[in-house]
């Protein structure tokens, strides 16, 4: 059922209403789970845009949307889950790491709020925390930036996967999370340079 739900979903927001445009897109990766799809965040279309391509999709989602108790049956019924911004919520964190382990994906926009690159807003750490803690695989996305029109295209750009195994032992190391975060948000800024 949810399968026809997010292929009607797709061609009503990725087909009509916009013409949306998947480059490097790669859903043998995206079928098998265990990734973190990692992308910068414009408006309500980004989690669409990632939604209906992603199989085994879970979304981290401002804690405000589940305020409304329709809507809020509705976004869980379709993977969404709850963080609460400007806290320490390590129930949130735990439960997707949960999830990564368990083979499924997660959608998260690392930098936490809309427009972050207009307001200076720093990206959380919590994403490559993340990666580490559940051993998954990160795959950064560039959604095109700019205004939207309706009927308008919108260009979506996945980049390579990668992981940070490596850094298991340096889990805690804020010094370490900050400088991988930095860089996860520098590949994904950097796949807009496929649209120039």
């Amino acid at each position: 059922m949810l399968k026809i739900f997010k292929s009607m979903i797709y061609f009503i927001f990725c087909k009509f209403f916009f013409r949306v445009e998947y480059i490097n897109l790669n859903k043998e990766k995206l079928t098998k789970g265990n990734n973190i799809i990692c992308a910068n965040h414009n408006d309500w279309m980004d989690s669409v845009v990632l939604w209906t391509k992603t199989d085994k999709a879970n979304i981290m989602a401002k804690a405000e949307l589940f305020k409304v108790p329709g809507w809020s049956h509705f976004i869980r019924s379709c993977g969404a889950f709850p963080i609460h911004r400007g806290e320490n919520d390590f129930k949130s964190v735990f439960h997707a790491i949960k999830l990564l382990k368990h083979n499924n994906n997660l959608i998260i926009f690392p930098e936490g709020t809309r427009k972050a690159r207009q307001k200076n807003v720093k990206a959380k750490i919590g994403t490559v925390y993340m990666a580490i803690a559940s051993g998954a695989n990160i795959i950064p996305v560039y959604i095109e930036e700019g205004e939207r029109k309706l009927f308008g295209k919108i260009r979506v750009v996945y980049g390579e996967q990668y992981n940070l195994n490596e850094y298991k032992d340096r889990i805690k190391d804020k010094d370490v999370l900050n400088d991988l975060t930095e860089e996860l948000m520098n590949k994904i800024y950097g796949l807009g340079d496929v649209l120039k």
